[in-house]
């Protein structure tokens, strides 16, 4: 590629500039689809994501007409240099690394976040709870969850039964 053309693509205004171009020069606020209309080499998806970034970082704003439409404008703000190439180059590392921390920092509170096993090991003052202990309060778990949801069962399936007949006009509370 010649450095002429690199002058070229360098010197193409990028979507989300074309776009504030085209609400400047509108003496009105303007739809999507009319935004959409004054450009042209732009896909509708690409135009969305550029209006959504826009109206995040508060370049443009939103506002509803009488119809409900949503309509766009400009909001005076106008975006740094250093902003718009350090998102145009793609380097969120910063962001996306306070991010990643922040779930890593969650996900070590829920961690030390102690279990029902935890906290009696904490009681008896033990690091290891015998196998045997665990295997039957697992069981007892088990089996307490068992007949809690089997009584939710039958008390869910008579009352369905329960509305049927009376739905019918059948008197059948003794069949219950």
């Amino acid at each position: 590629m010649s450095t002429r053309a690199k002058k070229k693509v360098e010197a193409m205004p990028t979507i989300s500039e074309r776009t504030r171009d085209v609400l400047n020069s509108a003496s009105d606020k303007l739809t999507r689809q009319e935004i959409f209309e004054r450009l042209f080499t732009v896909t509708k998806d690409q135009l969305r994501k550029s209006l959504n970034n826009q109206v995040s970082m508060g370049y443009l704003g939103i506002e509803n007409d009488h119809l409900g439409v949503p309509r766009y404008y400009l909001t005076g703000k106008l975006p740094d240099q250093n902003t718009l190439a350090y998102r145009s180059r793609g380097k969120n590392n910063g962001i996306v690394k306070a991010k990643a921390e922040e779930r890593i920092a969650k996900k070590e509170e829920k961690d030390k976040a102690q279990s029902d096993i935890n906290k009696l090991k904490e009681e008896l003052g033990t690091e290891k709870i015998p196998f045997n202990y665990q295997e039957a309060y697992t069981r007892g778990y088990n089996d307490a969850m068992f007949h809690s949801h089997r009584d939710a069962y039958n008390a869910g399936r008579q009352s369905v039964l329960k509305g049927l007949l009376k739905l019918l006009n059948i008197k059948g509370e003794v069949l219950l």
